[in-house]
Protein backbone atom coordinates (compact mmCIF):
# COMPACT_ATOMS: atom_id res chain seq x y z
CA UNK A 1 0.00 0.00 0.00
CA UNK A 2 1.89 3.09 -1.19
CA UNK A 3 1.62 6.81 -0.67
CA UNK A 4 -1.81 6.85 -2.26
CA UNK A 5 -3.22 4.44 0.31
CA UNK A 6 -6.52 5.53 1.79
CA UNK A 7 -9.46 3.38 2.75
CA UNK A 8 -12.48 5.67 2.97
CA UNK A 9 -15.69 4.71 4.70
CA UNK A 10 -18.10 7.42 3.61
CA UNK A 11 -20.59 8.98 5.97
CA UNK A 12 -21.74 11.66 3.53
CA UNK A 13 -24.22 14.01 5.14
CA UNK A 14 -24.76 16.26 2.14
CA UNK A 15 -22.78 18.47 -0.16
CA UNK A 16 -24.98 21.53 -0.64
CA UNK A 17 -23.30 24.91 -0.55
CA UNK A 18 -22.71 25.87 3.07
CA UNK A 19 -23.46 22.36 4.39
CA UNK A 20 -20.53 20.19 5.49
CA UNK A 21 -19.84 16.58 4.56
CA UNK A 22 -17.59 14.08 6.33
CA UNK A 23 -15.84 10.82 5.63
CA UNK A 24 -13.95 8.35 7.78
CA UNK A 25 -10.49 7.46 6.52
CA UNK A 26 -8.07 4.81 7.74
CA UNK A 27 -4.35 5.55 7.93
CA UNK A 28 -1.49 3.09 8.41
CA UNK A 29 1.00 3.81 11.16
CA UNK A 30 4.44 4.67 9.74
CA UNK A 31 3.21 5.02 6.16
CA UNK A 32 2.04 8.00 4.07
CA UNK A 33 -1.64 8.96 4.18
CA UNK A 34 -3.26 11.00 1.42
CA UNK A 35 -6.15 13.29 2.39
CA UNK A 36 -8.22 14.00 -0.72
CA UNK A 37 -11.20 16.21 -1.51
CA UNK A 38 -14.04 15.58 -4.00
CA UNK A 39 -13.90 16.99 -7.51
CA UNK A 40 -16.58 19.57 -6.65
CA UNK A 41 -14.30 21.12 -4.00
CA UNK A 42 -11.39 21.13 -6.44
CA UNK A 43 -13.47 23.01 -9.00
CA UNK A 44 -14.67 25.57 -6.47
CA UNK A 45 -11.12 26.12 -5.25
CA UNK A 46 -10.09 26.87 -8.82
CA UNK A 47 -13.06 29.21 -9.21
CA UNK A 48 -12.83 31.18 -5.96
CA UNK A 49 -9.13 30.82 -5.10
CA UNK A 50 -9.66 30.90 -1.31
CA UNK A 51 -9.33 27.67 0.69
CA UNK A 52 -7.51 26.07 3.62
CA UNK A 53 -6.62 22.78 5.29
CA UNK A 54 -7.03 22.64 9.09
CA UNK A 55 -6.86 19.98 11.79
CA UNK A 56 -8.55 19.65 15.15
CA UNK A 57 -9.42 17.08 17.80
CA UNK A 58 -12.96 15.73 17.79
CA UNK A 59 -15.11 17.98 19.95
CA UNK A 60 -12.40 20.65 20.32
CA UNK A 61 -12.93 24.31 19.41
CA UNK A 62 -9.23 24.87 18.63
CA UNK A 63 -8.11 24.45 15.02
CA UNK A 64 -4.60 24.46 13.54
CA UNK A 65 -4.08 25.79 10.01
CA UNK A 66 -1.97 23.40 7.95
CA UNK A 67 -2.21 25.14 4.59
CA UNK A 68 -3.82 28.28 3.25
CA UNK A 69 -4.67 29.10 -0.38
CA UNK A 70 -5.23 32.74 -1.28
CA UNK A 71 -5.30 34.22 -4.73
CA UNK A 72 -4.10 30.92 -6.14
CA UNK A 73 -0.98 30.90 -3.94
CA UNK A 74 -0.47 28.23 -1.28
CA UNK A 75 1.23 28.74 2.09
CA UNK A 76 2.30 25.51 3.84
CA UNK A 77 2.79 25.56 7.62
CA UNK A 78 4.04 22.00 8.25
CA UNK A 79 6.20 21.30 5.21
CA UNK A 80 8.48 18.94 7.14
CA UNK A 81 5.57 16.61 7.88
CA UNK A 82 3.12 17.18 5.05
CA UNK A 83 3.19 17.61 1.27
CA UNK A 84 0.64 19.64 -0.65
CA UNK A 85 -0.38 18.39 -4.12
CA UNK A 86 -1.40 21.38 -6.21
CA UNK A 87 -2.94 19.25 -8.96
CA UNK A 88 -5.92 18.16 -6.84
CA UNK A 89 -5.42 20.18 -3.61
CA UNK A 90 -4.83 17.00 -1.59
CA UNK A 91 -2.65 16.93 1.51
CA UNK A 92 -0.27 14.03 2.17
CA UNK A 93 0.94 13.08 5.64
CA UNK A 94 4.44 11.76 4.95
CA UNK A 95 4.87 9.49 8.00
CA UNK A 96 1.59 8.81 9.78
CA UNK A 97 1.80 8.79 13.58
CA UNK A 98 -0.68 8.24 16.41
CA UNK A 99 -0.90 12.00 16.87
CA UNK A 100 -2.23 12.34 13.32
CA UNK A 101 -5.47 10.66 14.36
CA UNK A 102 -7.56 13.81 14.18
CA UNK A 103 -10.37 15.56 12.37
CA UNK A 104 -9.16 17.30 9.18
CA UNK A 105 -11.12 20.04 7.49
CA UNK A 106 -10.89 21.50 4.00
CA UNK A 107 -12.83 24.72 3.51
CA UNK A 108 -13.58 26.77 0.41
CA UNK A 109 -14.57 30.41 0.90
CA UNK A 110 -16.90 32.50 -1.23
CA UNK A 111 -17.25 35.95 0.30
CA UNK A 112 -19.14 35.44 3.57
CA UNK A 113 -19.97 31.78 2.83
CA UNK A 114 -17.84 28.72 3.50
CA UNK A 115 -18.19 25.10 2.48
CA UNK A 116 -16.53 22.33 4.47
CA UNK A 117 -15.26 18.85 3.68
CA UNK A 118 -14.20 16.94 6.81
CA UNK A 119 -12.08 13.80 7.12
CA UNK A 120 -11.89 11.87 10.39
CA UNK A 121 -8.59 10.00 10.29
CA UNK A 122 -8.20 6.81 12.33
CA UNK A 123 -4.67 5.38 12.52
CA UNK A 124 -4.01 1.63 12.69
CA UNK A 125 -0.78 -0.27 13.24
CA UNK A 126 -0.64 -3.11 10.66
CA UNK A 127 -0.40 -6.68 11.89
CA UNK A 128 3.00 -8.37 12.03
CA UNK A 129 3.65 -11.79 10.52
CA UNK A 130 1.86 -14.24 12.84
CA UNK A 131 3.43 -17.29 14.48
CA UNK A 132 1.90 -20.59 15.56
CA UNK A 133 2.76 -22.12 18.92
CA UNK A 134 1.84 -25.67 19.96
CA UNK A 135 0.01 -25.44 23.30
CA UNK A 136 -0.72 -29.15 23.57
CA UNK A 137 0.16 -32.20 21.50
CA UNK A 138 -1.04 -35.78 21.97
CA UNK A 139 -0.38 -38.88 19.90
CA UNK A 140 -2.85 -41.73 20.36
CA UNK A 141 -3.90 -44.71 18.21
CA UNK A 142 -2.36 -43.31 15.06
CA UNK A 143 -3.97 -39.90 15.39
CA UNK A 144 -2.67 -36.50 16.44
CA UNK A 145 -4.53 -34.00 18.60
CA UNK A 146 -3.22 -30.45 18.80
CA UNK A 147 -4.05 -27.16 20.47
CA UNK A 148 -2.49 -24.37 18.41
CA UNK A 149 -2.07 -20.73 19.41
CA UNK A 150 -1.74 -18.07 16.71
CA UNK A 151 -0.15 -14.76 17.71
CA UNK A 152 0.88 -11.52 16.04
CA UNK A 153 3.22 -9.32 18.05
CA UNK A 154 1.95 -6.05 16.59
CA UNK A 155 -1.26 -4.59 15.25
CA UNK A 156 -4.38 -2.74 16.38
CA UNK A 157 -7.70 -4.54 16.78
CA UNK A 158 -6.32 -7.84 15.46
CA UNK A 159 -8.69 -10.73 14.78
CA UNK A 160 -7.71 -14.32 14.00
CA UNK A 161 -9.23 -16.99 11.79
CA UNK A 162 -8.21 -20.49 10.70
CA UNK A 163 -8.65 -22.33 7.44
CA UNK A 164 -6.96 -25.03 5.38
CA UNK A 165 -4.78 -24.78 2.29
CA UNK A 166 -6.40 -28.01 1.06
CA UNK A 167 -10.08 -28.16 0.17
CA UNK A 168 -10.32 -31.76 1.35
CA UNK A 169 -9.37 -30.83 4.94
CA UNK A 170 -11.12 -27.45 5.16
CA UNK A 171 -13.48 -28.54 7.94
CA UNK A 172 -10.63 -29.80 10.12
CA UNK A 173 -8.89 -26.43 10.23
CA UNK A 174 -11.87 -24.06 10.29
CA UNK A 175 -12.19 -21.75 13.26
CA UNK A 176 -12.13 -18.23 14.66
CA UNK A 177 -10.00 -16.86 17.47
CA UNK A 178 -6.40 -17.38 18.50
CA UNK A 179 -6.69 -21.03 19.55
CA UNK A 180 -7.48 -23.95 17.25
CA UNK A 181 -8.09 -27.50 18.51
CA UNK A 182 -7.52 -29.98 15.72
CA UNK A 183 -7.30 -33.77 15.44
CA UNK A 184 -6.35 -35.86 12.42
CA UNK A 185 -4.88 -39.21 11.37
CA UNK A 186 -1.08 -39.35 11.08
CA UNK A 187 -1.59 -41.03 7.72
CA UNK A 188 -3.02 -37.76 6.43
CA UNK A 189 0.17 -35.81 5.72
CA UNK A 190 -1.64 -33.17 3.68
CA UNK A 191 -3.24 -31.27 6.58
CA UNK A 192 -1.97 -27.67 6.50
CA UNK A 193 -3.88 -25.34 8.79
CA UNK A 194 -3.46 -21.65 8.01
CA UNK A 195 -3.91 -18.89 10.57
CA UNK A 196 -4.75 -15.41 9.28
CA UNK A 197 -4.23 -12.36 11.48
CA UNK A 198 -5.98 -9.26 10.19
CA UNK A 199 -7.22 -5.82 11.04
CA UNK A 200 -8.84 -3.05 9.03
CA UNK A 201 -5.65 -2.10 7.15
CA UNK A 202 -3.66 -5.33 6.78
CA UNK A 203 -3.72 -9.11 6.70
CA UNK A 204 -0.98 -11.73 7.24
CA UNK A 205 -1.08 -15.52 7.40
CA UNK A 206 1.08 -18.45 8.41
CA UNK A 207 0.68 -22.21 7.78
CA UNK A 208 1.16 -25.07 10.24
CA UNK A 209 2.67 -28.23 8.80
CA UNK A 210 0.94 -31.37 10.08
CA UNK A 211 4.24 -33.29 9.93
CA UNK A 212 5.30 -31.41 13.08
CA UNK A 213 3.02 -33.63 15.12
CA UNK A 214 5.47 -36.50 14.88
CA UNK A 215 8.67 -34.49 15.16
CA UNK A 216 10.73 -33.98 18.30
CA UNK A 217 10.59 -30.19 18.59
CA UNK A 218 12.39 -27.87 20.96
CA UNK A 219 9.49 -26.53 22.97
CA UNK A 220 11.84 -24.67 25.32
CA UNK A 221 12.93 -22.48 22.42
CA UNK A 222 9.33 -21.92 21.34
CA UNK A 223 8.27 -20.85 24.82
CA UNK A 224 11.17 -18.46 25.25
CA UNK A 225 10.45 -16.90 21.86
CA UNK A 226 6.76 -16.42 22.61
CA UNK A 227 6.85 -15.78 26.35
CA UNK A 228 5.98 -12.11 25.82
CA UNK A 229 2.82 -13.02 23.94
CA UNK A 230 1.99 -15.81 26.37
CA UNK A 231 2.03 -13.35 29.27
CA UNK A 232 -0.78 -11.43 27.61
CA UNK A 233 -2.61 -14.62 26.66
CA UNK A 234 -2.37 -16.05 30.18
CA UNK A 235 -3.44 -12.79 31.73
CA UNK A 236 -6.81 -13.06 30.00
CA UNK A 237 -7.69 -16.21 31.97
CA UNK A 238 -6.89 -15.44 35.58
CA UNK A 239 -4.78 -13.66 38.16
CA UNK A 240 -3.89 -16.25 40.77
CA UNK A 241 -0.60 -17.98 41.49
CA UNK A 242 -0.04 -20.85 39.12
CA UNK A 243 -2.42 -19.85 36.33
CA UNK A 244 -1.53 -21.86 33.30
CA UNK A 245 0.74 -24.81 32.51
CA UNK A 246 2.01 -25.94 29.15
CA UNK A 247 2.23 -29.76 28.88
CA UNK A 248 4.28 -31.28 26.10
CA UNK A 249 4.08 -35.10 26.08
CA UNK A 250 6.59 -36.07 23.47
CA UNK A 251 9.69 -33.96 24.11
CA UNK A 252 12.25 -36.14 25.85
CA UNK A 253 15.35 -35.15 27.77
CA UNK A 254 18.60 -35.99 26.04
CA UNK A 255 19.46 -39.69 26.44
CA UNK A 256 17.23 -40.03 29.50
CA UNK A 257 13.98 -41.48 28.20
CA UNK A 258 12.15 -39.12 30.54
CA UNK A 259 9.52 -36.54 29.75
CA UNK A 260 10.26 -32.87 30.40
CA UNK A 261 7.28 -30.96 31.81
CA UNK A 262 7.40 -27.24 31.03
CA UNK A 263 5.26 -24.38 32.17
CA UNK A 264 4.64 -20.68 32.37
CA UNK A 265 4.60 -19.67 36.03
CA UNK A 266 3.91 -16.53 38.02
CA UNK A 267 6.42 -15.77 40.78
CA UNK A 268 5.73 -14.04 44.12
CA UNK A 269 6.13 -10.62 42.52
CA UNK A 270 3.48 -11.44 39.92
CA UNK A 271 5.93 -11.78 37.04
CA UNK A 272 5.71 -14.57 34.47
CA UNK A 273 8.62 -16.85 33.60
CA UNK A 274 9.35 -20.07 31.75
CA UNK A 275 9.70 -22.77 34.37
CA UNK A 276 10.07 -26.53 34.83
CA UNK A 277 7.55 -28.07 37.21
CA UNK A 278 8.20 -31.35 38.89
CA UNK A 279 11.50 -31.85 37.05
CA UNK A 280 11.34 -35.07 35.05
CA UNK A 281 9.03 -38.02 35.18
CA UNK A 282 9.16 -41.48 33.65
CA UNK A 283 7.88 -41.81 30.09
Amino acid sequence: MGSGTWLPLLFTLGALWGVGAREMQLGILGEPTLLQIPLKFQERTEEFGEASWKKTMEGSQKKTILLKISGGNATEYERERMRFHRGNFSLEILNTSRDDERLYEYSVSKRQEEELWQIQLKVFEPVANPNILILHRELSNGSCSLSLLCTSERGDEVSYSWDSQNNGTRGICSGNGRVLNVSYSLRNASVRCVCTARNRVSSRDVAFDSSQCGSEQRVVGELERFVGELERFVGEFGRFGYIWRFHQDHIRGKATGYIRVLGVCRDRDGRFEVCQNGGYGPS
